[in-house]
């Protein structure tokens, strides 16, 4: 069975009967957690509710709660009922809140004040006050679910691009870099529409071999958003070579030059801004990196190199409040092409499929959040288990 990162999480999500709101809680329930929802209207919360339980793992039932939030006795009951469905509270998300179009000088002013300020203000604080004893329970989280900045280098496809997308989904401002434009531009407008709050990302391209592109592409996120809390090496190439070829050293040194060389420059650039926010770099890697294949001559060395580049700076860069961790992902499917590979990666995988760009996005996630806060130097494999079969690959 897949590995949820929200698995025995309790989230609750204000206004998760329709939009945002809604969208946070069926990614929560997607993710394994048990939700709580909620809002004014009887109809939309049992519809919501209905599709979270479709979309759960383990089709687990959320609770549903139906009410206004500016009412003392509604918010009492909420937080009440979700302890004593659930027996704790791990995740709130305030997001519930009205829009309304006000000017100084209207007759009703005052009236449309209270209104916007009682539910988008007011109401925040007084749940707060009441979710942070059982908060404090399970060191649990109230959730700004747009302040953190992720940067995926090789982020216009594949692997790069589910991690983006995902991050996207939970909130986060997020960069968007490749060597093809019209791959950038494809995948920023994806992500934008994926985005909760519809937060344009910002667009780089460019060669990461080039120092300047790594200049530019710091220096700009840095200009756009002001910071930088997750770093995400990710861009690389894969060839396969052998040692009598003879274009041998030239294929070697393309592959060292994206695989490793770039994310050192990448992580040195990096660093005076991941050390303002306590960020974290996290480097794809591969199963490449521990187990040989004939045939990764130059890629299976720089990712095992990449791995050692990850262990080094974790002890460089833990007392500056950074951490460094990898993810070795095995054979992922990141395009609808058939390949005769997969047929046998299925075979030899123990859990008998190829992987996905999610599988990897959620490792990637899960490392970047508070939950592996203690976590640093580590190499999180997501392979289904092929890792332990390799050497047929070798037959």
């Amino acid at each position: 069975m897949p590995t949820h990162i929200f698995t025995g999480k309790v989230v609750l999500v204000t206004g998760s009967s329709s939009g945002i709101g809604e969208g946070i809680t069926k990614l929560f329930s997607i993710l394994g957690a048990n939700v709580v929802v909620t809002g004014r209207k009887e109809a939309d919360v049992q519809r919501v509710a209905k599709e979270v339980q479709e979309l759960s793992p383990k089709k687990l039932k959320p609770l549903e709660v139906v009410g206004d939030l500016t009412k003392t006795e509604f918010i009492a009951t909420l937080i009440a009922n979700t302890i004593k469905t659930f027996g704790k509270l791990d995740v709130l998300v305030n997001n519930a809140g009205i829009f309304t179009t006000t000017n100084i000088t209207q007759k009703d002013l005052m009236q449309a004040w209270d209104q916007v300020f009682n539910t988008d203000l007011r109401a925040i604080v007084e749940l707060i006050h009441e979710s942070v004893p059982h908060l404090e329970k399970t060191n649990g989280t109230i959730i700004d679910i747009s302040s953190v900045v992720v940067l995926v280098t090789g982020s216009s496809s594949g692997i790069g691009e589910g991690i983006t997308k995902l991050f996207s989904i939970l909130g986060a401002n997020v960069v968007v870099t490749g060597r093809k434009e019209a791959d950038v531009q494809r995948v920023a407008k994806e992500v934008q529409e994926l985005s909760p709050k519809k937060l344009k990302p910002l667009e780089v391209v460019g060669d990461l071999t080039k120092t300047e592109v790594i200049n530019t592409l710091i220096a700009n996120t840095i200009k756009t958003f002001g910071k930088l809390d997750v770093l995400v090496n990710n861009a690389g190439i894969m060839k396969s070579i052998n040692i009598t070829q003879t274009d041998l050293m030239q294929a070697w040194d393309q592959v060292f030059a994206i695989d490793l060389r770039a994310v050192v420059e990448l992580i040195h650039e990096s660093v005076p801004h991941l050390e303002k926010t306590n960020g974290t770099i996290i480097d794809i890697s591969s199963v490449g990196a521990i187990a040989p294949y004939a045939l990764n001559l130059a890629y299976g060395p720089a990712k095992a190199a990449l791995d050692m580049l990850t262990r080094v700076l974790a002890l460089e860069l833990g007392p500056k409040g950074i951490r460094v961790n990898a993810v070795n992902p095995g054979t992922t499917q990141t395009t609808d092409k058939v390949d005769p590979l997969y047929d046998l990666i299925k075979k030899i995988t123990p859990l008998r499929r190829v992987g996905q760009p999610l599988d990897i996005a959620k490792g990637v996630v899960f490392l970047a959040s508070s939950d592996a806060s203690f976590i640093t130097g580590a190499n999180l494999v997501v392979d289904g288990g092929v890792v332990y079969n390799m050497g047929a690959l070798n037959i």
